[in-house]
């Protein structure tokens, strides 16, 4: 067989590269994000704390969400699935609690200032889309 030259430029299978593994802090302030609206709707003081975690231009969608979310007693969550784009984490989480139907979001999180904050959020409950299987 010829030499095709640099085999790094060739059509073809190419290497895979190792799974990349979210940084744990990164998972520590999705899993606080999550908890917070969880409780937001009924504890004011979450309400808030949950703001401080969001970039200025997402608020009004956060409120939407804690708006839509309510008073529903949910105490877990879980992560469904997570993705990485450049430098910021797309986040799937699902809000359960007793007697009530479960509650799903999207949110990005990226890094600002060496502190994770919320960039986007999505209600992906109600609806039919890709995210919400």
């Amino acid at each position: 067989m010829p030499d095709l030259g640099n085999r790094a430029h060739a059509i073809g299978p190419q290497p895979i590269e190792p799974r990349l593994v979210p940084p744990a802090a990164m998972f520590a302030a999705a899993h606080l994000v999550l908890d917070l609206f969880a409780v937001a709707g009924r504890d004011a003081g979450k309400g808030a704390e949950l703001e401080a975690l969001a970039m200025p231009k997402v608020l009004g969608e956060l409120r939407a969400l804690v708006e839509a979310i309510g008073s529903r007693p949910y105490d877990r969550h879980e992560i469904v699935v997570h993705a990485k784009v450049n430098a910021h984490y797309y986040i799937k989480g699902r809000l359960f609690g007793r007697g009530v139907e479960p509650f799903t979001l999207q949110m990005r999180l990226g890094e600002h200032h060496g502190r994770w904050m919320v960039w986007e959020v999505a209600n992906l409950s109600g609806g039919r889309t890709a995210w919400t299987r």
